[in-house]
């Protein structure tokens, strides 16, 4: 069973210890792990995690890490950005960051939100970023300027969903995109959207013909 397959990841972390470059695992077992076995990581990715809690020590000890993905449950995102929150300037060489949450029923609380912006913004080699979860109205405008500070961004994905959006969240998301993407990915879902959707059309066209020009 799980205590079974906890066992036998620890065990396969321990005989690779120093030369683990790439991980993926699936579920909590790798927070039993040994942590010395991730110094090396340049690649981790956890799939479907329901708890978060040895956050801190991955981002203490995978100094080495240039891509992060995680895919985890709604009740754990206060302590995923917690420990983001306490650590900002780890991870100081990633390069690709994908955080997914698997559920959208509710909305990261501001605070929260806070905390991951901050995280963010001392990545100064992030290229890639992808974000999917519930965001409150309130913390559009945090999104707004942490975007505005990824200055080696060229794919960008968000997808959110969010309780209201009007041509002030609009505009503010408009301003922070970057116009030159290699890849772009624009989905927010909203209970009352008060704004026409040729803007939608108008903000990612006129960022598709910028791209194109480019080359």
């Amino acid at each position: 069973g799980l205590r079974r397959l906890m066992i036998n990841c620890d065990d396969v972390l321990a005989r690779n210890k120093g030369s683990l470059s790439r991980l993926r695992v699936y579920g909590d077992v790798v927070w039993s792990g040994p942590i010395s076995s991730f110094s090396n990581l340049r690649e981790l990715e956890i799939t479907d995690a329901k708890v978060i809690e040895g956050m801190a020590l991955v981002l203490r000890h995978c100094t080495e890490l240039h891509s992060f993905i995680i895919c985890t449950h709604l009740n754990a995102e206060a302590t995923l950005f917690a420990a983001l929150g306490a650590n900002p300037t780890a991870l100081p060489d990633l390069t690709a960051l994908k955080i997914i949450f698997t559920s959208k029923l509710r909305p990261v609380a501001p605070e929260d939100f806070a905390n991951l912006a901050q995280f963010v913004e001392n990545k100064t080699r992030l290229q890639s970023l992808d974000l999917s979860f519930a965001l409150m109205r309130a913390s559009v405008a945090t999104l707004s300027e942490m975007l505005k500070r990824l200055h080696e961004i060229k794919v960008l994905g968000i997808d959110l969903a969010c309780d209201k959006w009007t041509s002030v969240e609009m505009q503010m998301l408009d301003e922070s995109v970057p116009l030159r993407l290699n890849a772009l990915l624009l989905c927010v879902g909203v209970f009352i959207m008060d704004i026409p959707r040729r803007e939608w059309i108008d903000m990612v066209r006129f960022r598709l013909i910028v791209s194109y020009r480019k080359r």
